[in-house]
């Protein structure tokens, strides 16, 4: 039987999250042992964090391990971009020193929080690196580029990034559950073969993006262009009319003038809200996931208790069961629910389009409105299903309710970056009536 032709790729001005991580993954494969290569330095990376003492790590990490990630990302480059040797292999270096710096001591800090801060500044900065090799900017005016291949679509950036962030960590969380109860030695071997495999798709990943970046910055300016290009024409049809009008006023006057004016109007394209949706409420359970982590470990319990506590809501249970397999069961549940919450909280938004007819408005009514429905989720899961189907959630042992009623309302403030500037305006002709 003969298999039937996928369809062409979009452009890459037009390229979703998933087909940017699709795309990345057919260079991987296209250029397998280059690609595994790349993961070398980032694998040896991990294995500093994990084995060597807290003085050598903060000493090597931010020197060595920034210059072994600045060197992966040129090769990632070189591997996934036409036309990235012209430039300066030392400059684009420079440049990657300072993308990945803050990264890496995020790492070893592990500052609560800052996971997102330093991803975003990683969205901003990253771009100069192929921007250098394949403009062949210098050192300056590659980090200028960089931010504005950025700014292009920061959105489209951060959540692209943050697309290949989230493949890797799920990846080593799932083999993370799976070797829980083995040797300690089979799970460093575990944790450096998924970093040698998985930190080359996050740097090719990143590499692809500067093209996307570079396409929408083309296409912004070639429809100011013909944007331009069309209200002067407008302008002029509008004179000559006036003109002939006041020439010969007996023709008479129509109804509506034949030239159309542009209107600008919001429009909801709700496949995109909803797939933006999923996305969003995924990055918001995992940083949710980790604030219930960092909780149970500072409280004397293992890190995967709260996965123990999602499985109840699986199976229905008034208490969990303590063994590896139930936290998967825990974490999809969890994931799933995630996701759904942050599809639910993008239907809203888009009912809630009429009421942004700007990005001030928007950047003032989304934060409230993500801070709102986190509390109604707090209210609804804590308050009401925990006190009615899932007492567990609220037995004595649990964090405590404010704990619970921060972290609720702080994942549906992370839903909000990934909608701020989405509500596309679209200029649409109407009929101008003549005064």
């Amino acid at each position: 039987m003969a298999r039937s032709e996928l369809p062409p790729p979009l452009p890459p001005e037009t390229r979703t999250l998933g087909q940017l991580v699709a795309e990345a993954l057919r260079l991987y494969g296209a250029r397998f042992w280059p690609s595994l290569a790349l993961g070398i330095g980032p694998a040896a990376i991990g294995v500093m964090l994990a084995e060597l003492p807290r003085t050598l790590v903060w000493t090597l990490v931010p020197t060595v391990g920034t210059a072994a990630f600045s060197l992966a990302f040129v090769g990632a480059c070189r591997l996934g971009l036409d036309g990235a040797r012209t430039g300066s292999t030392r400059v684009a270096l420079g440049v990657g020193l300072v993308a990945f710096l803050p990264p890496l001591v995020q790492r070893v800090a592990v500052l609560p929080g800052f996971d997102l801060v330093t991803l975003a500044y990683f969205a901003l900065v990253g771009l100069s690196v192929p921007a250098v090799l394949v403009e062949g900017q210098g050192f300056v005016g590659g980090l200028r580029r960089g931010i504005e291949l950025a700014r292009a679509d920061l959105v489209h950036a951060l959540g692209s990034l943050a697309t290949l962030v989230i493949t890797i960590f799920l990846t080593g969380l799932v083999l993370f559950v799976v070797l829980h109860g083995v040797g300690d030695q089979a799970i460093r071997g575990a944790a450096f073969l998924a970093l040698l495999v998985l930190a080359p798709l996050f740097l090719l990943g990143a590499a692809l993006l500067y093209l996307d970046q570079a396409a929408r910055i083309d296409t912004s300016r070639a429809g100011v262009t013909v944007g331009s290009r069309a209200c002067r024409s407008t302008e002029v049809a509008n004179r000559r009319r006036g003109r002939a009008m006041a020439t010969n006023p007996e023709r008479g006057r129509p109804a509506a003038s034949i030239v159309e004016e542009p209107r600008h109007e919001l429009t909801v394209h709700l496949g995109d809200w909803i797939a933006r949706g999923a996305f969003a409420g995924l990055a918001a359970g995992l940083v949710f996931l980790l604030a219930q982590m960092a909780w149970a470990t500072r409280s004397g319990k293992p890190a995967i208790a709260p996965l123990l506590d999602f499985s109840t809501v699986f199976h229905g249970s008034s208490k969990p069961v303590g063994t590896p397999p139930e936290a998967l069961v825990g974490l999809v549940t969890h994931l799933n629910l995630s996701i759904a919450f942050g599809i639910g909280f993008a239907i809203l938004a888009a009912l809630g389009l009429p009421l942004m007819r700007s990005m001030a408005a928007s950047a003032i009514l989304l934060p409230v409105a993500g801070i709102a429905y986190g509390i109604a989720l707090w209210v609804v899961n804590i308050q009401i299903l925990g006190r009615t189907a899932f007492p567990w959630f609220t037995n004595p042992k649990g964090p405590p309710a404010v704990f619970e009623f921060f972290i609720h309302a702080a994942y549906g403030l992370i839903l909000v970056p990934f909608f701020l500037g989405f509500a596309r305006i679209a200029q649409r002709r109407r009929p101008a009536p003549l005064r």
